[in-house]
């Protein structure tokens, strides 16, 4: 085998490392979320109870995204958007459109959302998986808490 031929096997994968990415993000995110086939996004009781409004804006954010990949990468009808309306918002976390457009306008300041047009939101693509980390750790933080 020749040094180039090592080299390749050694930095490019054989394995789609998109799909293996994606398989870890959403058995993680599960956890604390499920979204429904039009996107309504339920969270768990901890969820809403313990998490503050703007983490739970990027739980939505990002569980839209990793739906919609998901759905693309089975090759299915896409029926849910990766970006959400502050209405939607709005509905998804229980508090008014203010407080949406406020902790929204927080979020885009740190670079962890963007913003598609005035009141639609995307999570950073950035983010996603310092978000589901983070998050993973918070639950293992109020679990041993208790």
């Amino acid at each position: 085998m020749t040094d180039l031929e090592e080299l390749k096997k050694k930095f490019i994968l054989e394995e789609d490392a998109e799909k293996l990415n994606i398989e870890e993000l959403i058995t993680k995110i599960s956890n604390f979320c499920q979204v429904d086939k039009i996107g309504f996004v339920q969270m768990n009781e901890m969820v809403r109870d313990k998490l503050p409004i703007k983490e739970k804006i990027l739980l939505v954010l990002t569980a839209r995204v990793l739906a919609k990949t998901l759905q693309e990468k089975l090759g299915e009808e896409l029926t849910i958007s990766d970006i959400v309306s502050g209405d939607e918002l709005s509905k998804i976390v229980g508090v008014q459109k203010t407080v949406v457009a406020a902790r929204a306008k927080d979020l885009k300041d740190e670079r962890k959302i963007v913003t598609e047009k005035r009141g639609y939101y995307k999570v950073a693509p950035h983010y996603i998986e310092a978000f589901v980390r983070d998050l993973t750790l918070q639950k293992e933080l109020i679990s041993n808490a208790r």
